[in-house]
């Protein structure tokens, strides 16, 4: 993603650690993510729980580790992970207690593709190691306090050639992380109706209050809310847990335990019959889902973005998090192109190129330097440069400031080197050659002609 940057005051403070191999979190086939108030444990499936043995971490012992290993635990109020003032001294492991049943799944039309449980399993089974699509944990940063955890993974059977890539962020004083997902379409097919839906038996009380149960409420949803959010509060000890997403292409439900034999389809639409629901309360020993439907373009990638909170002050703290931090509020065009991955385009000496942002009708943008340019504010110019520029834009609304910025590469004029020879008899014998002293793009081609045919 094009970085922006966003003159917002963020309520986190950050802790910057030297990435080594001491104290880099990785365990064997597994990560790990420290931080002030929530640990998390990610398996080679992507899974995020696993049975390997933490290393030390940022701020000393991994803590709570149940018996099923380590799934994710908070110290919901702040106060120190020996100390309480209500209730449980922290809130977890989430979903490890019991059957720990948490992962994710795909579909394509009857296709259905999962990554779940403790132990890595597939859709339909929790047989350990046969997860059913291979992947592994490609890297661990901590920068400025913020930890990142990447798993990757590549499916190819039948009509799908994807690559997926999920992003676990954990900013260290927050009492949330977020999932990144990126879903590449390796195939020369578009993807029509392609789904994501990850899920979750939450079970936070269990550890320290004994009880499975939890309270789950759809407390919004898309079409009918800016934004999706399924809370579980578990009845015994009131620990709290949350999925929320701001993408209009998500849709959150309760229901069932594991995901087969019901499908991502089912999730998304709250289909009762399946044994969902998306509207409404339920007590239950009982999972959460959140479910995206997509369309992915033959060598497109599509990206969601979702949170998990701990608190309820938590869940909009993180979808401010994902909106100020991880998603490009706008998109950039140049001759129709789309160019906000980039923001480069190139154009011929002499050219002209209309340029294009769009974002939400807040924003007002302006252009500098307003050099070649048809205008120097809104949101369409056009752009005649005689030499190669860079546009920085600003958007501003009456909350925050977007930068961002466009390259313009000016590709001079050809300029050749011509020499040739005559011939000295009647005979064709004279020679001729062309060559590129500056100019143009290369690769060159050259075609020779003699008036009347081409060779």
């Amino acid at each position: 993603m094009k970085k922006t940057l966003l003159l917002t005051i963020l309520a986190f403070s950050f802790s910057v650690f030297l990435i080594t191999k001491t104290n880099a979190q990785l365990a064997g086939t597994s990560v790990f993510l420290q931080g002030q108030y929530v640990e998390v444990g990610i398996s080679e499936c992507g899974v995020h729980g696993t049975a390997e043995e933490p290393p030390t971490g940022p701020y000393g012992e991994y803590h709570g580790i149940n018996t099923n290993g380590l799934g994710f635990i908070a110290d919901h109020e702040k106060d120190g992970w020996d100390a309480s003032i209500i209730g449980p001294n922290f809130c977890g492991d989430y979903f490890t207690p019991g059957s720990p049943e948490e992962g994710w799944a795909i579909q394509y039309g009857s296709y259905i593709y999962e990554n779940h449980y403790v132990g890595c399993s597939g859709y339909g089974g929790t047989d350990p190691g046969t997860a059913d699509i291979p992947g592994s944990i490609i890297s661990y940063t901590d920068t400025l306090g913020i930890k990142t955890a990447v798993w990757e993974g590549t499916l190819v059977d039948g009509d799908l050639d994807i690559t997926i890539q999920q992003s676990t962020i954990l900013p260290d004083t927050a009492l949330f992380f977020i999932l990144e997902v990126k879903i590449t379409n390796n195939s020369a097919t578009d993807l029509i109706d392609f789904y994501y839906t990850y899920n979750v038996d939450p079970d936070q009380d269990v550890d320290f209050c004994g009880d499975y149960s939890t309270t789950n409420t759809i407390v919004n949803n898309f079409p009918l809310s800016d934004t999706a959010q399924v809370t579980a509060l578990g009845i015994a000890c009131g620990c709290f847990f949350s999925l929320s997403s701001l993408d209009e292409r998500a849709r959150v439900s309760y229901g069932n335990f594991y995901i087969s034999p019901a499908t991502p389809a089912g999730a998304w639409a709250g289909d009762t019959g399946e044994g969902y629901s998306n509207t409404g309360t339920t007590d239950c020993d009982c999972a959460v889902q959140i479910s995206y439907k997509l369309d992915i373009a033959a060598g497109a990638t599509e990206t969601v973005y979702y949170a998990r909170a701990f608190m309820p002050e938590a869940s909009p703290m993180a979808l401010t998090y994902i909106h100020e931090n991880l998603e490009t509020p706008f998109e950039i065009f140049a001759g129709g192109a789309d160019i906000t991955e980039d923001g480069a385009a190139q154009i011929c000496s002499g050219s002209s190129i209309d340029l294009e942002i769009e974002s939400s009708d807040e924003y007002i943008w302006t252009w500098e330097p307003a050099t070649y340019l048809s205008t120097s504010t809104g949101t369409s110019v056009t752009a005649t440069p005689l030499e190669t520029i860079t546009y920085t834009l600003t958007g501003t609304s009456t909350d925050d400031i977007l930068y961002t910025t466009i390259n313009i590469n000016v590709i001079p004029e050809i300029e050749l080197s011509l020499l040739s020879s005559a011939s000295l008899s009647d005979e064709p014998t004279g020679t001729a050659s062309a060559s590129v002293i500056a100019g143009g793009l290369e690769p060159f081609t050259y075609v020779w002609s003699n008036g009347e045919t081409t060779e």
